[in-house]
């Protein structure tokens, strides 16, 4: 479901109605509009806080529409709840807004600046990316690791550290639509220290296998990534392991 807020004021109270969601132009595949809202700000600060009608999964990506009542966006920090902690965290936002939580996010929180004109009104739309996919081997399943954070330009070795050691038979990235340009060179895995490269199996959805598709024990994931410099993205890593009996 698409949802829209309106926000009247800092001093005004929300009123909010939900719709069907329509495809929007320009939307890719692997990512969804999950939320718009569109906000009337008086001059001065003010705090807009809502809640998502079903979490989406991260990165997101935050679209402000330029419309002849609202032809700059105001100033603002934003942040997201995440859905199994209940914490806000702050996002970045550069080129539209890129971020990514580890997991789910549930809410939004526009804290908001608007020194241009007595009243402003401004819309933006959040899209979030699909999240795990069916990696098509049969009695393995595919879930979250986290996010590599590549700032831009060429990197070598950007590691993503497990939580926990797990063992993997496969590693995807999902490079979000909004990160155009960026190439994943080449991927490893660390076991105790020492890095495995692994081996690109499926060039379209970034598939690679660990240890031949046998799989090991590993406690970090690296990568060699190269980009626009200067454009921050942060790219999901996802795992395959076998399906418990």
């Amino acid at each position: 479901m698409k949802f829209t807020a309106v926000f009247l004021s800092a001093l005004l109270s929300v009123a909010a109605f939900a719709n069907v969601r329509s495809p929007e132009k320009g939307m890719s595949n692997a990512e969804q509009l999950i939320y718009t809202v569109k906000l009337k700000m008086s001059y001065g600060n003010s705090t807009f806080t809502d809640t998502f009608p079903e979490a989406g999964s991260s990165p997101l990506r935050i679209n402000f529409v330029k419309t002849n009542s609202c032809p700059r966006s105001p100033g603002m920090n934003v942040f997201v709840r995440h859905a199994d902690s209940g914490q806000w965290e702050q996002t970045r936002l550069q080129n539209q807004l890129d971020y990514y939580s580890g997991g789910t996010i549930d809410a939004i929180r526009f804290d908001i600046t608007q020194p241009y004109y007595s009243s402003l009104t401004c819309t933006w739309k959040v899209f979030a990316e699909n999240g795990p996919v069916d990696p098509g081997f049969g009695n393995e399943e595919e879930f979250l690791l986290g996010a590599i954070t590549h700032n831009g330009g060429y990197a070598k070795d950007v590691t993503l550290p497990l939580q926990a050691p797990k063992f993997l038979t496969h590693i995807r990235f999902e490079v979000p639509e909004f990160c155009r340009n960026l190439q994943i060179l080449e991927a490893a895995t660390v076991t105790e220290g020492v890095a495995d490269k692994a081996k690109l199996i499926n060039k379209e959805k970034l598939i690679y296998a660990v240890n031949k598709g046998e799989g090991t024990r590993i406690s970090k994931v690296t990568a060699a990534l190269n980009g626009i410099p200067n454009q921050p993205c942060s790219i999901p890593v996802y795992g395959t392991e076998k399906r418990k009996p």
